[in-house]
């Protein structure tokens, strides 16, 4: 069974306008980043973003996502958790390293504070899935000032290209100046069995089924290279004619004699020998 990348239409949402409460990284924990609330392992995340609400000038902010449009999750899927790290402000307090395995794409993620040290202790959850190819590539969203604020998430667009999906993220400056943050982030690509083609649709290498095969003549029809049934060959006389090289039965052989005429040179047999003396 051979395997090939999903080419998908794309599934372009957000999670609810939320109070960003007092802007700090707890806050977040409202949020379940996800295509779908209600079935969050449904999707691989291709995008996410944190931004202020359309048209909302409050201090309110969402998520916005992009996911496959048509995709049903693989019977694997696994939540998984981070670290406990604790929480304080963005710069400097939000560095988690979040990632699926090899093989897998990430359908979710959020911010809880399910650790046991209570507190202003916290974790991302999230969720991934088997289906992806076993390569990847590393992005970043490009480095952007820092924030003790979760407005520092703003103008980060974690998104991977067309036809690949998130596999893991982290919120780091390691890669940046000193005032400076960034996303770095991992994508991957979908896999699915090409003896699965959509319901709705042929298989791309089989014929219509209600085409005949380009050699089979169709049903009740004669085969191409023979003459039509009531034809007769066309090397053979009709039936009703006698044989083109045949005499007429009433006429004789040109070459034999009559059967009544004696054979030519023999003399009559009532004849005497010509050599013998008569009896007298």
């Amino acid at each position: 069974m051979f395997l090939l990348p999903i080419v998908a239409a794309m599934l372009s949402g957000n999670t609810p306008c939320l109070s960003m409460g007092n802007e700090e990284a707890m806050d977040l924990t409202v949020h379940v980043v996800a295509c779908d609330k209600d079935s969050v392992d449904a999707k691989p995340l291709q995008r996410f973003e944190f931004e202020s609400c359309i048209g909302n000038t409050g201090n309110y902010a969402q998520f916005a996502t992009a996911c496959p449009a048509n995709f049903s999750a693989p019977p694997t899927c696994r939540e998984k958790r981070s670290d406990c790290i604790e929480m304080g402000n963005m710069d400097s307090h939000f560095k988690f390293n979040v990632s699926c395995n090899t093989g897998e794409v990430m359908t979710w993620w959020k911010l809880d504070n399910t650790c046991s040290a209570g507190g202003n202790v916290a974790r991302i959850t999230f969720g991934c899935c088997d289906g992806a190819v076993a390569t990847s590539t590393e992005r970043e969203t490009g480095c952007k000032d820092k924030n003790t604020s979760t407005r520092a998430l703003f103008g980060h667009n974690v998104e991977c290209p067309a036809d690949s999906y998130l596999r893991g993220w982290r919120w780091t400056d390691d890669s940046c100046s000193i005032d400076k943050m960034a996303f770095e982030y991992t994508c991957t690509e979908l896999i699915v069995p090409t003896d699965a083609p959509p319901t709705n649709a042929p298989p791309t290498d089989a014929p219509l089924t209600t085409a005949p095969f380009t050699d089979v003549p169709p049903t009740g029809a004669p085969p191409t290279d023979s003459p039509p049934t009531v034809a007769p060959s066309t090397d053979a006389p009709p039936t009703n004619a006698p044989p083109t090289h045949a005499p007429l039965t009433e006429a004789p052989l040109t070459d034999a004699p009559r059967t009544d005429a004696p054979p030519t040179g023999a003399p009559p047999t009532n004849a005497p020998p010509t050599d013998a003396p008569p009896t007298n």
